[in-house]
């Protein structure tokens, strides 16, 4: 029995392009009306996953920049969250470099934060 996924791709694909918000350069978290970082991202991982990056309809530059731009300007950190009790900075940097570099970018900056675990003793 042969299995075909291309409907699931499809449908993949097209579920991607409901959430893209054109005026943003990003993409939303199910009904919401603003730009989510983690869905932008974790949208990455699906589509790049499938081989369909080309295939979603979205402005590519855009959505890199947006990214980027969601990079703290003066310590080069991600964060999942404003609230300073939970950034989750790690896994957030650790998301947005693997996204990025999926979609043939890098961060901006390097964090300031990563600078001590890039030492021998770190």
């Amino acid at each position: 029995m042969t299995i075909s996924l291309d409907s699931i791709r499809g449908d993949l694909i097209t579920w991607a392009e409901s959430l893209w918000l054109e005026d943003a350069g990003a993409f939303r978290n199910g009904t919401e009306t603003v730009p989510s970082f983690p869905s932008s991202l974790f949208i990455t991982y699906i589509l790049y996953s499938m081989d369909a990056l080309d295939g979603v309809a979205c402005d590519r530059a855009r959505w890199i920049a947006w990214i980027q731009s969601q990079q703290n300007s003066e310590d080069g950190s991600f964060a999942y969250s404003s609230d300073a009790s939970q950034p989750r900075r790690g896994i957030a940097l650790w998301n947005t470099v693997r996204a990025l570099n999926m979609l043939g970018a890098q961060v901006v900056k390097f964090p300031i934060h990563q600078r001590e675990a890039m030492t021998v003793d770190g």
